[in-house]
């Protein structure tokens, strides 16, 4: 919804947006993927055996390279996210113009990079494995001495590595510029509403990038973990049953619900577009908090009595 809410409103057109919407689509795959290839059979194996069987390895294959190239693609659009910010505080006013440059180049590379790193999984066997004493299976890769979904994990692993110390790096440069700034502000003294209100809302856009950020980490620590115990069966199976919660919180858990404390706008919006006005007003009350479109209804009620009532007077 978010992302309609985005697409509807010409005043979403900003980087940061579009790199909201080039890092939640991925993350909606990614945890589709994860209900096709793992959940599902996990919970409904008796019901679903002769639905999976029949399917064609292609079919069963792509939930391995959709798992794989979402992941990777989330950690590219989140690396670009963090560098916005950073231009954002280091150089405000020239922000929009280095990102109508950057914007095209980060697309680019989220959508090719992760591709190349993980075209592999489009050529590996796949067949239906039962767990035991259980009705629930899995999608596993017929074993081999070259297994591409070992090599894949290695890929992972060290593509996630780069990630966190790139994104570290970053963040600490940006909390630094964003402590340089306000020291700045702090001497000059500036009083300006507009001023301070835009600190806010940069505060705020920091803080939400963090914070996925660290979802984000979250994400990638586990498949760290996954390469390196991948030889231990209870390790791993630890891990999997940690993953379905891990991938929801750490990517569009977190990066979409807390999106809506971070952007006021958006969050007045979404209330416009998709809450009824019988429930908002229940809610919240009619307390000159209205939704602008109720209030429009109001005004354009007003001017027609008016004319009717001074008629009336003569």
């Amino acid at each position: 919804m978010q992302i309609l809410v985005i697409c509807r409103h010409k005043k979403f057109y900003k980087t940061f947006y579009a790199l909201f919407v080039l890092r939640a689509i991925p993350d909606i795959i990614c945890i589709l993927s994860s209900y096709y290839v793992y959940r599902l059979p996990t919970l409904f194996g008796s019901m679903l055996w002769p639905i999976y069987e029949n399917l064609p390895n292609w079919a069963r294959m792509l939930s391995y390279f959709l798992g794989s190239y979402t992941l990777e693609a989330e950690t590219m659009a989140t690396t670009f996210m963090m560098l916005n910010r950073l231009t954002a505080i280091l150089k405000p006013l020239a922000n929009k113009r280095i990102w109508q440059k950057m914007l095209p180049i980060s697309f680019f590379a989220t959508i090719s990079l992760p591709f190349l790193l993980s075209y592999e999984m489009l050529f590996i066997d796949t067949y239906l494995q039962t767990k035991p004493n259980s009705t629930s299976f899995v999608i596993m890769e017929v074993s081999n001495i070259n297994s591409i979904q070992n090599r894949d994990n290695l890929i992972r692993a060290i593509f996630s590595t780069i990630f966190l110390f790139a994104c570290i790096l970053i963040n600490l440069a940006t909390v630094f510029a964003y402590k340089l700034n306000n020291i700045k502000v702090a001497t000059v003294g500036s009083s300006n509403n507009i001023s301070n209100r835009t600190n806010k809302v940069e505060r705020k856009l920091l803080i939400y990038a963090i914070i996925t950020f660290a979802g984000h980490a979250l994400v990638s620590l586990l498949l760290i973990l996954m390469y390196v115990f991948w030889e231990e069966p209870l390790s791993i199976a630890f891990l999997y049953c940690n993953y379905p919660w891990i991938i929801d919180f750490g990517t569009a858990g977190c990066s979409t619900w807390l999106l809506f404390w971070a952007s006021d706008s958006l969050r007045k919006q979404f209330i416009v577009d998709f809450v009824p006005t019988f429930i908002y007003v229940k809610i919240i009350g009619d307390n000159g908090t209205t939704p602008p479109f109720k209030r429009t209804q109001n005004v354009q009620m007003t001017i027609q009595v008016k004319p009717q009532m001074m008629t009336s007077c003569l």
